[in-house]
């Protein structure tokens, strides 16, 4: 089997195209085989009921019996056939002008017995003492008194078949012609279809070098253009992954070098002498507050990882929201409270059970607030309220922070993501907060979003499914 797929295109419609026209010169043999023993049938029968009526004519004094031999003899030569003509009792007419046929005996005395009863009887068989193959016909012959004997025709099949040879080889000519014009179709059809495939192919290599701007030609209609419109939405989406990878990297590597650059600055102005020994002591905590944002930074990019390639497990169990919601305000209220913000709690009046990782959940919440916390001024009020609905539990917290434009929140979720950079910066943030936030809701199957309103704050919920005994 060839490994190409032009090859196996050309090689099954080949032996398909081969094995129809097989199939079908045969069965057009076989039927033609039919037709013409049927009406080599026919035509004996006619000249056999010519016979016929020649004996009966001669029975009845209208014929002589010169007439009558002369007319049997005539109907032998021109239906090709031995003509033997018998009585009631099956004794031929006349043996020594109309010899009978050596035909097996079973043939003739089915055949006989069938046409004194009135019927046409029509047999094939072997002539007795030879190989030879006949056709037998016999005409029972009819009169107004009964059956006076039958008429019995034999032709050799060989002759049939000698005259049936002709269309045979017409049909066989005819099958090789179409095979040979369905193979030539076959070979510009695959050829054709296999031409975009092999494009595709050299496209597909140059988008493994690197080269994103390459886009395939979509032609109208079919499989192959809707191959090649997969492949160019492919090649859209790498083309943007690698955009985002380029922008991760120096995201990150930003993020790592700022922290480091001020370590090393903060260190090496203590071991130089540059800061004052009063002094030291502050550079000194503000360095180890860089090298714990630094963790921070390299905890959440781990976590992130993890949570994109799918490996960070979940211990899903029945979670009341209410109880972690209270657990993360109260991990929180020393940092709102550093701030002066006002952080509160409002839980629903029921409980509110969820199908959920605790750990996880609490994570969310905690990265929620760190977020409100961290861009809300001073005086201001962050609130976490939980509610019940009919399928999901609902966490929500908000915020009387500056609130993010219309046009930033929905790149909110993106990694790295900073509608005000400098800002987030001095606050500490790391820009992957929130990005955490949404795969570690979608990974419990459920929903997370955002309002926000320049000037009067924003607004995050968080759903996540309710539990069920039959979860």
């Amino acid at each position: 089997m060839p490994k190409t797929i032009f090859g196996r295109m050309v090689a099954v419609c080949l032996v398909v195209v081969l094995v129809s026209l097989l199939i079908l010169s045969g069965a057009l043999v076989v039927l033609l085989q039919r037709y013409v023993f049927a009406e080599r049938a026919a035509t004996l029968q006619r000249f056999g009921q010519e016979a016929a009526d020649l004996v009966v004519r001669a029975s009845r004094g209208e014929a002589g019996r010169r007439e009558l031999l002369l007319g049997l003899r005539t109907v032998a030569a021109l239906s090709g056939a031995r003509v033997t003509v018998v009585d009631r009792e099956g004794r031929p007419l006349d043996e020594a002008l109309l010899p009978r046929v050596g035909v097996s005996t079973r043939i003739w005395s089915r055949d006989l017995e069938r046409a004194l009863q009135g019927e046409v009887a029509v047999s094939r068989g072997v002539a007795a003492g030879s190989d030879l193959s006949v056709l037998s016909v016999a005409v029972p012959i009819r009169d107004d008194g009964g059956i006076l004997g039958a008429v019995l025709l034999h032709a050799p099949v060989a002759g049939i078949r000698l005259g049936a040879r002709a269309l045979y080889r017409l049909v066989w000519l005819a099958g090789l012609c179409s095979a040979a014009v369905a193979v030539l179709m076959a070979y510009l059809l695959s050829r054709r279809l296999s031409r975009p495939l092999h494009r595709l192919g050299e496209l597909a290599r140059r988008l493994a070098s690197g080269d994103f701007r390459i886009r395939a030609e979509v032609a109208d209609g079919g499989e192959v253009a809707q191959l090649a419109a997969s492949f160019n939405y492919m090649a859209e989406q790498l083309g943007r992954l690698e955009q985002m990878r380029r922008e991760f990297v120096a995201s990150v590597s930003h993020e790592l070098r700022s922290p480091l650059t001020s370590i090393r600055g903060f260190v090496q102005g203590v071991l130089d002498g540059t800061v004052p020994p009063d002094r030291q002591q502050h550079y000194l905590s503000l360095a180890l507050s860089e090298c714990g944002r630094l963790g921070r930074l390299i905890d959440e990019l781990l976590d992130l990882a993890a949570l994109e390639a799918g490996s960070g497990s979940l211990s899903l169990g029945r979670v009341d929201l209410r109880a972690v919601a209270g657990e993360a305000v109260a991990q929180m209220q020393p940092q709102a409270q550093a701030r002066g913000v006002e952080l509160r709690c409002e839980p629903g009046p029921e409980p509110t059970s969820v199908k959920a990782d605790a750990d996880r959940v609490k994570q969310v919440v905690i990265n929620l607030l760190d977020n409100g916390i961290r861009f809300t001024p001073e005086g201001g009020r962050v609130r976490v309220a939980v509610r019940l609905l009919p399928s999901w539990g609902e966490l929500e917290v908000s915020d009387t922070g500056p609130g993010i434009p219309a046009e930033e929140l929905p790149h909110i979720w993106e990694r790295f993501y900073k509608a005000d950079k400098a800002r987030t910066r001095s606050r500490g943030g790391t820009g992957l907060g929130l990005a955490i936030v949404k795969r570690l809701v979608e990974a419990h199957g459920g929903t997370v979003s955002a309002e926000s309103e320049v000037g009067r704050g924003t607004t995050f919920r968080v759903r996540l499914p309710r539990w069920s005994e039959r979860s």
